[in-house]
């Protein structure tokens, strides 16, 4: 685990320690935002997104079987292979009852829907920080972290809760990025110690 503050540029010189050639195929890249400050989440995300696309760019790759189009590639099955867990937890299963729940759609190859793993222009306006020629698909897993999602509901006078959450949304869509929303307050998907 790293941890590169934002605070300081000059720190993603480290970048290449955690996220190298050898490494980059077992990484994952986690981006934390500050929900308490939601006007900072915009300027953050294109921040950090550019600082770690930059990193992965430079990277020199040994093999032709270990190159950037292979891990964005991979990274593409990832976000096509997803599929929301849709069966009932609480239904008792039976040795009968099939265990495949695979469907016709699943095994469709149907091209990814307009904004998922590529600028859209509702990205555009909402982000114009990003560049629309630099590509979303990083080649690595992203997971961005809603961090004190606790302090939202005290600043919902000044600030369209919807507004973020569409805001975050469209961005891990347009990134193929997972997003969480935790609180060391009301400990809200976080582990009880």
């Amino acid at each position: 685990l790293w941890l590169v503050h934002s605070g300081v540029a000059s720190n993603t010189t480290f970048l290449s320690y955690p996220l190298n050639a050898q490494s980059l195929n077992n990484s994952m890249v986690v981006i934390c935002v500050d929900l308490s400050k939601p006007w900072t989440i915009p300027d953050a995300l294109a921040r950090w997104t550019k600082v770690i696309r930059d990193h992965i760019s430079s990277i020199k790759f040994d093999s032709d079987n270990n190159n950037l189009e292979t891990l964005r590639s991979k990274n593409e099955a990832r976000v096509r292979a997803y599929r929301e867990d849709t069966t009932n937890k609480t239904a008792q299963t039976t040795p009968d009852a099939p265990q495949d729940n695979a469907t016709f759609e699943q095994d469709l190859e149907l091209p990814l829907p307009e904004g998922v793993l590529s600028h859209s222009d509702v990205l555009k306006t909402i982000f114009p920080e990003l560049s629309p020629t630099d590509t979303c698909n990083l080649g690595v897993p992203l997971l961005i972290v809603g961090c004190k999602s606790d302090m939202l509901e005290g600043i919902e006078e000044t600030v369209d809760l919807e507004v973020v959450q569409y805001a975050l949304r469209t961005f891990c869509l347009a990134h193929g990025a997972s997003l969480v929303y935790c609180s060391p307050r009301t400990a809200a998907n976080l582990p009880a110690a």
